[in-house]
């Protein structure tokens, strides 16, 4: 398990990563000047949201029930347009992976959010992807590696500083 770069082969292990696949060798067919971001566990104002969920359900007391063996980079759509927007001043095409820095499993990112938000103790079930059933099985690791963006000076900051700085500017700290 290390981190995806820009230049690894692919290997989509169900529909979904298969589409993303085919779209991407789509653009670059139509058009060699392109810019292919990839990103992963996006977490924005409104709307829903993995930190949204996780802060619901402990509003409500409810049962959380959080895979372990998933892992990513947890990605604030505020830092993502930010990059992409210097991304674009660079005319530098190619492929992207634009993600905050730093990779965790899926409880982690929960229980840093709960802990964050003022909920550490709020209970979390840990399970496995397998104990949570859904149309399409993730693969288990895909944390990525932004070489090719800092190669021309873009860098996205810690996740869990990104996690604070949602928190904060939704009046959650």
């Amino acid at each position: 398990n290390r981190p995806y770069y820009e230049y690894d082969t692919t290997h989509p292990v169900n529909p979904y990563g298969y589409s993303k696949v085919v779209a991407e060798r789509a653009v670059v067919n139509i058009n060699p000047r392109h810019y292919i971001v990839r990103t992963a566990w996006l977490f924005a104002h409104g709307g829903k949201n993995f930190i949204q969920a996780i802060l619901g359900g402990a509003q409500q007391g409810k049962r959380l029930r959080v895979v372990t063996d998933e892992v990513a980079n947890p990605t604030y759509n505020d830092d993502l347009a930010e990059a992409i927007a210097k991304l674009i001043e660079t005319g530098r095409y190619g492929v992207y992976h634009l993600t905050n820095e730093g990779a965790c499993s899926r409880y982690a990112f929960a229980r840093y959010v709960l802990d964050r938000a003022g909920y550490s103790e709020t209970p979390i079930q840990p399970i496995t992807a397998r104990e949570w059933p859904r149309p399409s099985q993730p693969p288990t690791y895909t944390g990525m590696a932004n070489l090719a963006g800092k190669s021309v000076g873009i860098t996205l900051r810690p996740w869990q500083d990104a996690v604070d700085a949602f928190l904060q500017k939704e009046g959650l700290v």
